[in-house]
């Protein structure tokens, strides 16, 4: 190995396993982490993905009394979305730490 390459590899490794792990949440995000289906929009939400942070409650209160369903819509949605992606993105890095890399 020369000495550049030397120097390279843990930033290839990095980049190697980066890549990876981007590919996998895709992949997960289309199938058992898709935020699009059924089960898995009532599944974020009775996990608590809708209040994950201080005045959300609040928040939420609001757009209902206003009765502004556009806005309400949208942050419920990002929040399922938001929770089926830190669901994939911590599958993926355990499918990584056990060696699953296929």
């Amino acid at each position: 190995m020369s000495y550049d390459r030397w120097l390279e590899a843990p930033y290839q490794e990095q980049a190697d396993y980066e890549d990876w792990l981007e590919d996998r949440v895709n992949e997960l995000m289309k199938g058992e982490c898709d935020p699009f289906k059924e089960q898995n929009i009532v599944t974020a939400i009775y996990e608590d993905c809708l209040i994950s942070k201080d005045g959300d409650l609040e928040q939420f209160a609001d757009l209902m009394a206003k009765r502004e369903v556009t806005a309400l819509g949208r942050m419920v949605f990002g929040r399922i979305i938001d929770y089926w992606e830190r669901q994939a993105e911590n599958q993926a890095i355990e499918d990584w730490a056990k060696g699953n890399r296929d």
